[in-house]
């Protein structure tokens, strides 16, 4: 019965207890899989509190508490982490049964639809008959029944914006000609391609301050240091020292800001209210405070293991975010992939995020290097088109939109070349301006003080 628990629910929590939630997310376990209410509850908060920073140890008393006054067979959950051993079922096979129950479930609701279609329609079968075996197939393929009839594909071409960006420039970006104002659309793959170590990253970094600053879940699956990448974000909300990220504490500044009237500088709220001067530690550390609170809810890190249908799709399920930031994709991964041919690897690689962002709609963002001659004629001329990385036009073929970006010819300032866009629109460059401190783009017009 759904809701209640069984032996392979009461393997996921015993797994669980001995350590093994990190193992459970990369055997590609996920909640629906799981029958028990209350496990599928153990499972998401152990997951939440496995990649907060610091990281909380999922055990029986934080588990406890984070879902106080949630369970409905307190006492069973209970007796489960009292148990000694860590179970007879192994981790691999507790997923593959979780898995297996699923779509047993899922075949027999398939399979009670047939029948009473057979016993009222019998004589529509040849219309109903090829509807059912799309399911059929689908649930053998990605485990949900499929749905071939036109009604159930509505849609537009382009994806409906989520939120807009703070950026006006970004906004543009996006919108194409959708004449919708543009912004983070639901169900969006962009490419983005670029020369090693000029400026993928720190877009990834500024849409994800963008995010957060406006109460938006964002996802790193990065290749970068995790500590690093929660630093960078911290940077970009806070615009701290180096040294007051990396200890914590905010410290007094020797020197003064001043704004244009050469008054001290005062922090506000976006309602004018104070909160501050900016050079006083004490301003310093509450926006610190108040930021790092801020991520622990809205930013999720992950590393390159997670780069996978099964990674993403539990992050999917149990993040729920809004953008997704892959950082960053080259021929490795392609040749990981398929080892004979790189260029297909790669292909197949953007086909798998182009069906992850349109299924679930999220704002899916790769970052693509891209081979030594392609760099070149980039370099060269700002409207070169890269036709996909390493070759791989597969890739471009699969984006939703595609930019490529380099250093501009003027200092601090960083171009943006769209070379596709599903929402319409010809190519155009955009130019955003890099904040030193922030080490994130801003507006090209706004002033650093």
């Amino acid at each position: 019965m759904r809701g209640a628990m069984d032996a392979i629910d009461s393997a996921v929590v015993t797994a669980i207890n001995h350590g093994l939630t990190d193992t459970l997310i990369k055997s590609g376990l996920q909640p629906d899989w799981i029958n028990s209410n209350d496990v599928r509850l153990i499972y998401k908060v152990a997951v939440d509190l496995t990649h907060r920073l610091p990281p909380v140890k999922p055990n029986k008393l934080n588990l406890l508490v984070a879902t106080s006054g949630q369970l409905q067979d307190l006492e069973g959950i209970k007796n489960l982490f009292s148990l000694n051993g860590t179970g007879e079922v192994p981790v691999d096979e507790t997923v593959k049964r979780c898995r297996d129950r699923f779509l047993l479930r899922e075949y027999t609701t398939i399979k009670s639809k047939a029948e009473q279609l057979a016993l009222t329609k019998p004589t529509e079968i040849r219309e109903w008959l090829p509807n059912i075996g799309e399911e059929f197939l689908s649930l053998s393929k990605s485990g949900k029944a499929y749905n071939a009839l036109p009604s159930a594909h509505k849609g537009s071409i382009v994806a409906p914006v989520a939120f807009k960006s703070c950026l006006p420039t970004l906004n543009r970006m996006f919108e194409g000609r959708a004449e919708d104002g543009g912004g983070y659309r639901l169900g969006w793959w962009v490419v983005w391609l670029g020369i090693t170590g000029r400026g993928k990253t720190t877009m990834a970094y500024t849409m994800a301050v963008d995010a957060i600053r406006q109460a938006h879940r964002v996802v790193f699956i990065s290749k970068e240091n995790q500590g690093q990448i929660r630093a960078r974000v911290l940077m970009g909300l806070t615009d701290l020292t180096v040294r007051e990220i990396e200890t914590d504490v905010a410290e007094d500044q020797a020197s003064m800001f001043l704004d244009k009237h050469g008054n001290p500088l005062i922090m506000r709220w976006a309602d004018g209210t104070v909160i501050g001067e900016w050079h006083k530690a004490t301003t310093r550390q509450f926006l610190l405070n108040y930021w790092a609170k801020a991520i622990e809810c809205d930013l999720r890190l992950y590393d390159w293991s997670f780069f996978n249908k099964n990674g993403l799709q539990t992050i999917i399920s149990i993040d729920a975010p809004t953008i997704i930031n892959g950082d960053y994709i080259d021929a490795n991964d392609g040749a990981a992939v398929d080892s004979r041919n790189v260029v297909n690897g790669l292909g197949r690689i953007g086909a798998f995020l182009e069906e992850m962002a349109h299924t679930y709609k999220v704002h899916i963002n790769g970052f693509f290097q891209v081979a030594n001659d392609e760099k070149k004629g980039y370099e060269k001329n700002d409207t070169h088109e890269i036709p996909g990385p390493y070759g791989s036009g597969m890739v471009s073929h699969t984006a939703d939109q595609r930019f490529q970006t380099k250093w501009h010819r003027l200092p601090d300032r960083q171009h943006f070349f769209r070379t596709k866009c599903r929402a319409g629109g010809l190519m155009e460059e955009f130019t955003l301006r890099y904040h030193p401190r922030k080490r994130i783009y801003i507006e090209d017009s706004i002033s650093i003080i």
